[in-house]
Order: C-alpha cells, then structure tokens, then sequence
C-alpha cells in the first residue's frame, strides 16, 4: 500500500510538473480541445464570417512551399503583440533566408492579417520580403488563429506554424522527404500533448493539390461553420480534429514524432517509479 500510494504521489507531482511548465496545458483551451465546446456553453452566434483573402503581396509564383502562419491584435495580446509574436516571427524569417539550402530557401512565409492591422507591423513584415495576406474581414477573439489553415483550399505544399516558433528549422530534412514522398500530410507529432488532442496547430502541413475540390469544399464549409459557433482559444485544433485529421488515414501522413524536454522528464520520472516499484515487489518475494 505504501508503494502504490508513492507512486501515485509522483506520478501528480510529475503531472504537475508538465502542467505548470506548458503554457497550452493550462488553459481551460485543453478541455476545447479534447472534448469540443460544453454543452453547457451559450453557442456563439457570428454569422459574418468571411474567410476571404483580399489580396497578397509579395507573392513569391516560383517558391516550394508555404510556411503558413497569422497575426492579429487584440483578444489580450495588445501588450505584448509585438515582443512575443511579430519580432520573433522576423528573427525566424531572416534565420530561413540564410539557410544554406537551397530547399529550405525556396519556401516563404506567409502571414495572414486582417485589415484593421496595424500598418507599421505590415510595413516591417513587407521589408522582410514575407508575404502578406489581407483577409477582408476583421479579427474576432481567436478566428485569427484559424486564418493559417486558408492554403489548405489552394494547391500550394504549406506547413501550418505558430509565428512564436521557429520548430521546423532544423527540420528540413525531414520536410524535404516529406516533400517528395506520396504523402500527403506532414505531422510533427509532439508525444504527450498530441496523446491529449491528435493534431496541434503549429505542426502539420499539406500538400492540397492532392485533395479533390470537393473535399476542399467540404472543409472550407465545416470551417465557417466551426467558427460561426466557436472562436475560443483552441478552436483551430478542434478543427484539425474534427475535420482535418481524419484525412491524415486517408490520403497518407508523414509523421516525426518530438519530444520537448518537459515530455521527457515527465517519462523519465514515470518510467524510474515504475522500476522502483518492480524492484520491491522482487525483492519482497524473495
């Protein structure tokens, strides 16, 4: 009884551990994403939903791939817009333009924006040579975050990222399969989180010249429908969920599995209670 009341007492303190060091674990997000919104939730009613790009510049025809991501002010970032999201999206760029291979070379960011964005943060991604999509539309608590999915109803390969990540620069080997392989989809699959909800936002990408126009029909439809009814934060994994996941079996997935350095402390602590209670469960039968 000892035993097992001490491993339960360290399994909590390592699930504490992963919790109070994963900012995505601790929102009330985690339930959105797991089980969809309460059924106890008043549904939200946003009829005006226009996923509809106005126009892009600084459109790169002859670039490999997409590195899809958005911004927008507002829904508590104001305050730290610029210092957690924009600059550090262009440090990440100006590490992709001096990548020493050509592949990683030929793909470019593009971010999506709405068009009450501010113009000086428009004028600074613009210089950077990234390309920028106005959407016609204004930003409404989280919507933007589902703004980056936009290149899944064009035919362009894209990755999906977070503008605060820069994840996939050492990735590009894999990409680079991923690229040239029958596959479909690419799924950085981060180990305990994605257990939690299958697919985060910032670690999939596609190829869409692949998926039919019906199927592209159909998820456009399922993701103004999504948003009519749900723009909390987490709503852009929902929709991966739902919709976008089932598609990996489907048409094929490139997965490459991760692991943050939380994952493997949680693992490992796990794994050395575990021994331990094996070992004194031996040594007592002995």
């Amino acid at each position: 009884m000892k035993t097992a009341g001490l491993f339960l007492l360290i399994s909590a303190l390592a699930v504490g551990v992963l919790i109070m060091t994963m900012p995505s674990l601790r929102r009330k997000a985690t339930l959105l994403r797991i089980f969809g919104p309460s059924k106890k939730r008043q549904p939200e009613q946003c009829d005006n939903i226009d996923f509809t790009v106005d126009h892009i510049q600084n459109k790169h025809d002859n670039c490999k791939g997409i590195l899809a991501t958005a911004l927008f002010v507002g829904s508590g970032n104001e305050d730290r817009f610029e210092g957690k999201y924009l600059l550090p999206l262009l440090k990440f760029n100006e590490t992709l333009r001096r990548n020493v291979g050509s592949f990683a070379k030929s793909w470019y960011y593009r971010v999506y924006i709405p068009q009450d964005f501010p113009e000086k943060a428009k004028t600074l991604l613009l210089n950077a040579d990234i390309e920028v999509a106005v959407l016609k539309s204004k930003n409404h608590k989280y919507l933007g975050t589902l703004w980056r999915f936009l290149p899944l109803f064009g035919n362009d390969p894209f990755l999906c990222c977070d503008s605060d990540s820069n994840d996939y620069m050492a990735e590009w080997d894999k990409i680079e399969k991923w690229y040239q392989s029958n596959n479909t989809f690419f799924h950085r699959k981060v180990a305990v989180i994605n257990s939690l909800w299958p697919v985060s936002a910032g670690s999939w990408g596609c190829k869409p010249k692949s998926l039919s126009s019906k199927v592209k029909s159909q998820l456009k439809t399922q993701l103004t429908e999504l948003a009519k009814t749900c723009t909390d934060f987490g709503c852009d994994e929902l929709y991966l969920k739902k919709f976008v996941y089932p598609l990996f079996f489907q048409y094929g997935v490139e997965k490459h599995k991760v692991y943050v350095w939380v994952e493997v402390v949680f693992i490992l602590v796990i794994a050395l209670v575990v021994l331990t209670t094996l070992k004194q469960r031996t040594y007592r039968s002995t």
